[in-house]
């Protein structure tokens, strides 16, 4: 048997504030809404680990610097530790993920004739699309591709290379580029519509 002691884990079911131990493990059915009060004392170090895979949200009015929130990526063994110095908790922003083995696809879609909402025109224009994605989180990863651009002036056209990122929780905007369609990046609705697929990985 051990001789080393055992520290005993704060195991936390419920949303709420806490006051958070060494190890505090997020044992929940659902997802949960935490907050932490500002430190006391500097050189703490706390951990929070989620055992059952949600998207839980850790806040503070002194994190990093501010009022600020950590949500977790919704994969069981996801982890963040925080640093106490000068009133606030300190950490990275992004929890671990959990198991190891990189992210993995968690939804898919497409949407068609999608406009841009905001954009220039002519060649080499960058055109900005927004379009919702149910379920998607800001540390998620989006991968999007185009298929056929459909436009009134005739198309379709090229996309020579689509940058995608989770611009608010359940919306991603693309960024597409214009290599030959003068039409392509009208906010007016003159053409540009593109249908895209899309992919989550978490």
């Amino acid at each position: 048997m051990s001789s080393v002691p055992n520290k005993v884990p704060n195991v936390i079911t419920a949303s709420g504030t806490i006051v958070p131990a060494e190890l505090n493990a997020i044992n929940a059915a659902a997802v949960l809404a935490l907050v932490i009060a500002p430190p006391t004392q500097d050189a703490q170090t706390v951990v929070f680990v989620d055992e059952t895979g949600h998207a839980h949200t850790l806040s503070s009015s002194a994190l990093n610097g501010g009022s600020n929130t950590i949500t977790f990526s919704g994969t069981a063994g996801a982890s963040v530790a925080l640093v106490s110095r000068n009133g606030s908790w300190w950490s990275n922003g992004v929890p671990s993920s959990g198991g190891g083995s990189g992210p993995t696809k968690v939804a898919s879609g497409a949407i068609a004739n999608a406009a841009p909402t905001s954009g220039g025109t002519g060649n080499g224009a960058i055109a900005e699309y927004t379009f919702a994605v149910p379920g998607a989180l800001l540390t998620d990863t989006v991968i999007v591709t185009s298929t056929q651009a459909l436009t009134s002036g005739g198309g379709p056209f090229n996309v020579y290379a689509l940058m995608a990122q989770v611009s608010s929780p359940g919306n991603v905007t693309v960024l597409a580029y214009n290599a030959t369609n003068p039409n392509m990046g009208s906010p007016l609705g003159s053409g540009a519509e593109f249908n895209f697929n899309w992919m989550v990985l978490r």
